[in-house]
């Protein structure tokens, strides 16, 4: 069965919590652990320094209802006073409600229930569903930071001799232009077209660098020892 992604827990009470619910809703449901399909964007995040996640998945005909669970039970939860909702705009608020799915179950209800006592009108669900789907369409923007990485990485692999920097620097590159995303709308490049450009051409120029820099290391090799002329040596 085609299953979608519910959750991920960063922690095992959470997944206790979560499939408490769903069993009481009785709906199925699967778990597995480790990492979900690698997102450059998530360098540097605890999920990609040893953190791993416990991922729950239902099938789509399921997700609205256990997503509506997820929500209930969350109102359950006070609000800490120290969250960052009670700080956030009305603006921010329905920015959480139209992407939903990228926000827990927690922030998404708590929104809801913000923007009720506020008084502040609430689109309708198949308006939201609407934004959502064009949003997903369009992608999000790659973080430049990571795409500099991508260029970098070659260039340091080739100086120093150590492919295996190439290699990521190239993997960035084509994870940015060719990710997709799995959602319950269908499977979406995760990022922008500007972005998967962006990313095409940065692969290109991993590739061209690495196989550059490989025949220049090579020949230098096969023909002996040479006094490199090194300006900051």
């Amino acid at each position: 069965m085609d299953l979608i992604e519910l959750l991920q827990c960063l922690d095992q009470q959470t997944a206790d919590e979560t499939i408490n619910i769903l069993a009481e809703e009785k709906i199925p449901f699967r778990t597995s652990s480790g990492q979900p399909a690698f997102d450059v964007s998530s360098l540097g995040s605890s999920s990609q320094n040893g953190n791993r996640k416990i991922i729950i998945s239902v099938a789509p005909a399921d997700y609205p209802k256990a997503r509506a669970s997820l929500e209930a039970d969350a109102l359950l939860i006070a609000l800490p006073e120290d969250h960052h909702l009670r700080t956030a705009t009305p603006d921010e608020l329905r920015d959480i409600l139209k992407e939903a799915d990228d926000w827990s179950p927690f922030d998404v209800a708590h929104s809801k229930r913000l923007l009720e006592e506020m008084g502040v009108e609430m689109k309708a669900p198949e308006d939201l569903a609407a934004e959502r789907f064009l949003s997903l369409k369009k992608g999000k923007e790659a973080p430049i930071s990571i795409l500099l990485l991508s260029v970098i990485l070659p260039v340091l692999g080739v100086i120093s001799t150590i492919t295996l920097l190439s290699v990521i620097g190239c993997g960035i590159a084509l994870s940015i232009a060719l990710m997709k995303t799995k959602t319950l709308e269908g499977r979406f490049h995760t990022y922008n077209k500007r972005s998967r450009s962006r990313g095409a051409f940065a692969s290109i120029f991993a590739i061209v660098v690495t196989i550059i820099g490989f025949y220049v290391w090579r020949e230098f090799l096969r023909y002996g020892d040479y006094d490199l002329y090194l300006p900051w040596a």
